[in-house]
C-alpha cells in the first residue's frame, strides 16, 4: 500500500515522543512492505533510515500543494497524526484520497497542563468544526482507551469508527544489557541505587512529584540517585526544586541525548519512573521502552499505564501527584531487587509479544487497507459518476 503520512508538527530527527513515534511507525510500515512518504516539519534531509521525508511548507495552501505534488496520483490513503485534521480533510476532498486520523492526546488537557486557559476557551469554539472533520475521516485511531472514549463522547463519533492502537517500542534497540557495564559507560557509581526518568520535561510528565518523592527518601536510602534524561520548559524549575529540597547533589540532569543512547541510561537504572499527572491520557512510549530493557516501572495509575502494569505484573501503579505514595513504591522496589528483576523480565516478554512497533504497524496497516478498500467501493465518494437525465 502507498501511504502518505502527515506529521506536520513533528521533527522526526528529534528524540522526543512524537519524533520517535513517527519515525518508528513509518519504518515499521516499510518493513511490512508498504511504501511510505512522510510530510513533516523535518528540514534536514529527504530520507531517514528508509523513510522518504518531505519538509512541509508553513502555509496551509503550501501544505495542500505539497500533498498534491507528493501524494496526488500516488497515495492510496492519507494518515495524519494530529488532533485537528484540517489538512488531511481538505487534501482528501481535493485529491480523492481517503484519510485516517491518529490522535495521541486530549488537546484541552495538554493546553491546561501548559497553563493555556485562553487557548482552551478558543479550542472549545472550534470543537464542532473538528468534530465534522473527524466524522468525515474513514477511520480514527486513538493510542489509548481513554482517548478513544473522549473522542467518541466529545465529537459524537460512532464507536465502530474509532480504534485503540497503542504505541510501541523498538525491541531491537531497547533490550536488556548488563547494569554495571552501562554504569561504567556513563561514569555512574557502581553501588548506588538509580531511578531514571526519560522524556520531555513538561508539566504533565509529573517530574516534580518524582523529585519530591525521592528527596523524602534521602535518609532511608542514602545511595539513591535520580537520572533525568531529557529537556524541556520545566528543566529550570526542576533544578530549582531539587536545590530547595537539598537533593540537587543526588540528581543528574542529563539533558537530551541521541535516541540510540537512551537504552544505556535505562539499563544503568534499577527502576524507571513515569509519574504522570492525574489527567494524562496517552500510550507512553517511555514505559514500553523501559520494559523492553527488562527494567521495572513505577508509574502513575492513569489511562493506558496502571492497568497495563497490573495485568503484566511488570511494575507498580500509584496514585498520581502523591509524592509519599510514589516514594513508598520506589522504596519497596529498591528493597526487593529479586521481585523487581522478575517484574522487568515479565515486562520485556509482554512488550516483545504485544508492543513492538511492528505490532503497532500491523494494526495501523489493517485500518488503512480497510479504509482504502471501502473508499473505492463507496459511491458517495466517487467524483466521476454520471447521472441520467430526469
Amino acid at each position: 500500500m502507498r501511504i502518505l503520512f502527515l506529521a506536520l508538527d513533528t521533527n522526526i530527527h528529534v528524540c522526543r515522543g512524537d519524533g520517535v513515534h513517527v519515525r518508528e511507525l513509518a519504518q515499521a510500515l516499510v518493513r511490512l512492505g508498504h511504501e511510505v512518504r512522510v510530510l513533516s516539519a523535518t528540514r534536514n534531509g529527504r530520507t531517514f533510515a528508509g523513510i522518504t521525508n518531505f519538509c512541509r511548507p508553513d502555509s496551509t495552501l503550501g501544505q495542500l500543494a505539497a500533498i498534491r505534488k507528493h501524494g496526488g496520483g500516488w497515495a492510496q490513503v492519507i494518515y495524519e497524526r494530529r488532533m485537528s485534521p484540517k489538512i488531511s480533510f481538505l487534501a482528501s476532498a481535493l485529491n480523492r484520497i481517503p484519510f485516517v486520523v491518529e490522535v495521541n492526546g486530549i488537546l484541552d488537557d495538554e493546553l491546561r497542563s501548559q497553563g493555556s486557559g485562553t487557548a482552551v476557551a478558543g479550542n472549545a469554539l472550534r470543537t464542532p468544526v473538528r468534530g465534522l472533520m473527524l466524522q468525515a475521516a474513514s477511520h480514527v485511531v486513538a493510542v489509548s482507551d481513554g482517548i478513544r472514549e473522549d473522542l467518541i463522547r466529545r465529537y459524537r463519533l460512532a464507536s465502530a469508527k474509532v480504534s485503540t492502537i497503542p504505541n510501541g517500542a523498538n525491541i531491537d534497540l531497547f533490550r536488556p544489557s548488563d547494569k554495571q557495564t552501562a554504569r561504567a559507560r556513563l561514569g555512574l557509581q557502581t553501588d548506588a541505587k538509580y531511578v531514571s526518568f526519560v522524556g520531555n520535561l513538561v508539566a504533565w510528565q509529573g517530574v516534580e512529584t518524582l523529585i519530591r518523592a525521592c528527596a523524602s527518601l534521602r535518609d532511608s536510602l542514602p545511595t539513591l540517585h535520580v537520572l533525568i534524561v531529557g529537556d524541556g520548559p520545566e528543566a529550570g524549575r526542576i533544578r530549582s526544586l531539587a536545590e530547595g529540597l537539598n537533593f540537587l547533589d543526588r540528581m543528574m540532569l542529563v539533558g537530551s541525548v541521541p535516541y540510540v543512547d537512551v537504552p544505556i541510561f535505562i539499563n544503568a537504572s534499577d527502576v524507571c519512573a513515569a509519574p504522570f499527572t492525574a489527567t494524562r491520557k496517552a500510550s507512553p512510549i517511555k514505559v514500553y521502552e523501559a520494559l523492553a530493557c527488562a527494567r521495572p516501572v513505577v508509574a502513575s495509575d492513569v489511562d493506558g499505564v496502571g492497568g497495563l502494569l497490573r495485568s503484566w505484573s511488570a511494575g507498580l501503579a500509584v496514585e498520581p501527584e502523591n509524592p509519599p505514595t510514589l516514594a513508598h513504591a520506589i522504596e519497596w522496589m529498591l528493597n526487593h531487587p529479586d521481585e523487581a528483576v522478575a517484574m522487568g523480565t515479565r515486562g520485556r516478554e509482554h512488550v516483545v509479544n504485544d508492543r513492538s512497533w511492528d505490532a503497532t504497524a500491523r494494526a495501523v496497516a489493517g485500518v488503512l487497507e480497510k479504509a482504502s478498500v471501502e473508499f473505492m467501493h463507496d459511491d458517495s465518494f466517487r467524483f466521476d459518476r454520471t447521472t441520467s437525465s430526469p
